[in-house]
């Protein structure tokens, strides 16, 4: 790569050679002599060598010596307009339109992990939205490939040649070496300053090379569009669609006390289009819904796949848009076949099994009739001697043979890989596809089969026994008492047969309980009339709104403080997970009430 021969005058050019005999293969160009000692080493070199260069139409005479230096590589000059004295027609680079930061990252997307990128642009035409030099880079600096360099021409670019513009540089590239410095540093400079490798500063030139990798994340959106442009070696099939839409919930929601968000259970619910889509070529699957290609991120990877940040249990997320992955979730082995992706984030969670697995297999019928050989996979925690009896008994009564499951506790390479979008998402924005209430159907009449002779309480309290540890009620026996003297039969799903949970929700008329996973059997309830919901106000789920917006009812939510708020700005997991009290002196005269409502 010719990088430093533009740095300063060239030296004299030496006697023509002789010309290489016929009998012996030409000798390959050598590089130019490089005057800034190791610049050459930290720009990579390798045969299909991706170059961005971010340019403007003024800059009239700075492109075209970029354009030479990467002439036998693939060039992309993004700027808001092409000039005639950039020669670009005779050369192999192509042009992108950028008009403000925003689409120079959308772009950048598009044309994945790139090599390189130069940098040409004068602090007074940086793309609009881009407040610095220094904010331009660390905007784009996460497109780079592991291994690749940003350059920046300080000929171009003077006004970071300041010494106090290099010093604001130079201060957040090295501060990772410094604990204390890191500290000052926001969540986006702090990463880019881990991901930086060599830095190196001269008269012409600023070069930062890369030393992390990054991965973007897809949206469930973008696939068909992005996913064959950033990675072309994968291949995307449709095989279903199903439109999204809204309804009107079917539950008539009242909130007692304070504590309720409104935006967060609304009633008109609107949800998304869903795809079943099978992806072919190498693709991690690396446990708890973790899929990626090259440097990308599938959006199968997101339980909850359209929140303003993504997340993965498995990612370390640096950006709403970016995250990296650790080497413990690199597959170290092929599995060969064709597969149904059904993982889950947190295994053997009923809950999560019960919202957001479940509401994927509605494409495994389709996909099962496309390929007769697929297979379902589920990643079983690592190490855990715990068998995958919850997850074995809720598909094999969707519909899935035994035989036709694949369990697996370490990441995995794929060839073949068939997934759907959850029909479920509980994060803002808040939906239920009503595609769910045939799933539940379907899981409740093969579940329910074998307990047909179980209790059918008309009025049942579902609490929370001491094997669940989190949102513990401190008064759980006063409450008990308080329901079991109305009427009401207290029960312990997670000690009752799975078979004997479903009958039991399927013929009571009122429920009660602790908000959380026991409440999720109301997917099969058929008869009912009111819910009672007793939560602490820094519990942010709204699962179990999903499942009255599609059962119905009357559902009546009583809040009581915990004992861990949420910051007054943001949310937290103590919180979320805090112990508390139910507020009788608070909530016990409404309760009276609506209980005597409801017969």
């Amino acid at each position: 790569m010719r990088i430093a021969s533009r740095l300063r005058p060239s030296p004299p050019a030496a006697p023509a050679a002789p010309s290489t005999p016929p009998d012996k293969p030409a000798r390959p160009k050598r590089r130019a002599a490089v005057q800034l000692a190791g610049l050459e080493s930290l720009v990579p070199d390798r045969p299909r060598l991706s170059v961005v260069i971010l340019a403007h139409p003024a800059l009239r005479s700075q492109v075209r010596p970029w354009l030479a230096e990467f002439e036998d590589r693939t060039v992309f000059v993004l700027s808001p307009d092409e000039v005639p004295e950039w020669q670009l027609e005779n050369s192999s680079a192509e042009h992108v339109s950028v008009a403000d930061l925003t689409m120079l990252g959308r772009k950048l997307r598009y044309l994945g992990a790139v090599d390189v990128i130069v940098d040409l642009l004068p602090d007074e035409l940086l793309p609009i939205g881009a407040t610095s030099q220094l904010d331009l880079f660390a905007n784009v600096f996460r497109d780079l490939r592991k291994g690749g360099a940003y350059i920046l021409d300080r000929r171009s670019a003077p006004g970071v040649s300041s010494i106090e513009g290099l010093t604001t540089w130079l201060q957040m590239l090295t501060a990772v070496d410094d604990p204390e410095a890191v500290k000052q540093l926001s969540w986006r400079d702090a990463e880019i300053a881990k991901a930086a490798g060599t830095v190196a500063v001269g008269r012409d030139l600023v070069v930062v090379t890369k030393r992390l990798r990054h991965f973007y994340k897809l949206s469930d959106s973008q696939v068909d569009r992005l996913l064959p442009a950033r990675e072309p070696s994968i291949t995307v099939t449709p095989l279903e669609r199903r439109p999204g839409g809204e309804f009107e919930s079917r539950a008539t929601v009242v909130s007692h006390s304070p504590g309720f968000a409104e935006e967060t259970m609304p009633s008109l619910v609107t949800y998304p289009e869903l795809h079943l889509r099978r992806y072919e070529g190498k693709i991690a699957l690396a446990g708890q819904t973790l899929m990626y290609t090259g440097h990308t991120i599938l959006p199968d990877s997101f339980r909850w796949h359209l929140a303003a940040n993504p997340d993965n249990p498995r990612l370390k997320s640096v950006s709403r848009k970016f995250a990296r992955i650790e080497s413990a979730h690199v597959p170290q082995r092929k599995l060969a076949g064709d597969y149904y992706q059904l993982d889950c984030a947190y295994p053997h969670h009923f809950g999560h099994l019960t919202t957001e697995v479940i509401s994927r297999l509605w494409g495994w019928d389709t996909a099962k009739r496309d390929n007769p050989s697929l297979k379902a996979i589920f990643h079983i925690k690592p190490k855990s001697r715990k068998q995958p009896s919850l997850e074995k008994a809720l598909f094999t009564a969707y519909g899935i043979a035994e035989d036709d499951i694949v369990w697996v506790n370490e990441p995995v390479w794929l060839s073949s890989v068939t997934s759907a979008t959850p029909m479920w998402h509980n994060e803002t924005p808040h939906y239920v596809h009503p595609d769910m209430v045939a799933t539940w159907r379907r899981l409740g009449e093969a579940l329910g089969r074998s307990a047909e002779d179980a209790p059918r309480p008309e009025r049942i309290f579902v609490s929370r026994g001491p094997s669940l540890r989190h949102r513990a009620c401190r008064n759980t026996d006063a409450v008990e008492a308080y329901f079991a003297s109305r009427g009401f039969q207290v029960i312990y799903p997670e000690t009752m047969p799975m078979a004997e949970q479903v009958v039991t929700f399927r013929h009571a008329r009122v429920v009660a309980g602790f908000g959380g996973s026991a409440m999720f059997n109301l997917m099969h309830a058929q008869h009912l009339e009111g819910v009672i919901l007793l939560n602490h106000e820094a519990y942010t789920a709204r699962n179990e709104h999903l499942f009255t917006s599609l059962v119905g009812g009357q559902v009546h939510y009583f809040w009581s403080a915990p004992d861990v708020p949420h910051p007054d700005e943001g949310w937290n997991l103590d919180a979320f997970f805090s112990g508390w009290e139910f507020d009788f002196d608070r909530n016990g005269a409404e309760l009276d009430e609506v209980l005597t409502q409801l017969g």
